[in-house]
């Protein structure tokens, strides 16, 4: 078990350098990734063509990382120690928990006196508790340190369980080192990347590979993929739908059926209905009567759009339509038509 579990946390340490590598490379190059739409608010400094676009927009909107005053998030600017526990607890759901004293941390650096990360205390608090950090062996913290790209890895590595990490022949922090991240500070727009790529990884409890997961099992979240399947009007389900402002129908697969079925969504975003067959990435809290839907992601949606009056029946299936482009063009254009296509009269 202690083998597997190194190799585990090996590949997910690798996975999360990558990661970072990506990120930094975005920032400086301003990277053409396909852009990503979410439902909650956007940045200023961040763009959609940046490649942490998605996981920015995701951890702000389950509150686990925050803006400025000015509508930035600063996506280059390094990350404390103090602030990258703070933001790490606050994934884990446990950002209030700890307590506000320091008198129990062993920490010769931090006491209730330092007013400049007091904020911090809770957080640093439950981590340390949780064997989450351990600090330096001179005894001190160094919460105003740039939290280093591997010191983060470690962190997030320990905080899903996968503590077996060899160590053998480099520093504390294993394997990470020899990919040459060594002391590197990480950037905010990095550590989003490395805890939204954590959300989805499954914890290790007791030495056993479990199926939970932080965004199920600790933010309480599920997260699908699905399609818009109702504008309010009509429907991809049934002619005719009647729902309220506040409401959304999805269709998705459902693990716990194995079928593909459609629900009723209690939303804040009004605006999703206007994606009627528009597929969707998206999160949810279910309280066992009403589905709350927190957030959603475009994906890359191909639409074409035909006018039904140029259609010709006569050569058109269940696999392809023949359409005229226009009234008067004379030549038939062809839209093939996949398996999980969404076709909307």
């Amino acid at each position: 078990m202690g083998r597997t579990k190194r190799f585990l946390a090996f590949l997910l340490t690798v996975s999360m350098i990558a990661a970072c590598i990506a990120v930094n490379v975005s920032a400086a190059e301003e990277s053409t990734a396909s852009a990503a739409t979410t439902g909650n608010s956007i940045f200023s400094d961040v763009k959609d063509s940046d490649s942490y676009v998605t996981a920015v927009g995701i951890l702000n909107g389950l509150g686990v990382i925050k803006g400025y005053g000015d509508g930035t998030f600063r996506p280059l600017q390094n990350v404390t120690r103090a602030e990258f526990t703070a933001m790490l607890m606050r994934t884990l759901n446990y950002g209030s928990l700890g307590s506000t004293s320091a008198a129990n941390l062993p920490f010769t650096d931090i006491d209730d006196n330092n007013s400049d990360i007091n904020w911090a205390i809770p957080n640093i608090n439950t981590a340390y508790d949780k064997g989450i950090i351990n600090g330096y062996e001179d005894g001190t913290f160094r919460p105003n340190d740039n939290v280093a790209y591997e010191e983060a890895i470690k962190m997030i590595v320990c905080t899903l369980g996968y503590t077996n990490i060899d160590a053998s022949g480099t520093p504390w922090y294993g394997q990470a080192s020899s990919l040459g991240q060594t002391e590197t500070p990480a950037s905010r727009a990095c550590i989003a990347q490395l805890l939204y790529d954590s959300l989805d990884v499954n914890i290790v409890e007791r030495d056993n590979l479990t199926k939970k997961t932080i965004l199920s099992d600790y933010l309480g979240y599920t997260k699908n993929t699905g399609i818009v399947s109702s504008d309010g009007v009509t429907g991809l389900d049934t002619p005719d739908v009647d729902l309220n402002k506040n409401e959304v129908q999805i269709r998705a697969y459902e693990e716990s059926t194995g079928l593909y079925e459609t629900y009723t969504y209690k939303t804040s975003d009004d605006s999703l209905k206007k994606y009627l067959g528009y597929q969707i990435e998206f999160y949810y809290k279910n309280d066992g009567t009403v589905r709350n839907l927190a957030l959603y992601v475009l994906k890359e949606n191909d639409i074409t759009e035909i006018n039904a009056s140029l259609i010709e029946e006569g050569s058109s299936n269940n696999t392809q339509i023949k359409y005229y482009k226009s009234s008067s063009d004379n030549a038939l254009s062809t839209v093939n038509l996949s398996s999980e296509n969404i076709v909307i009269y």
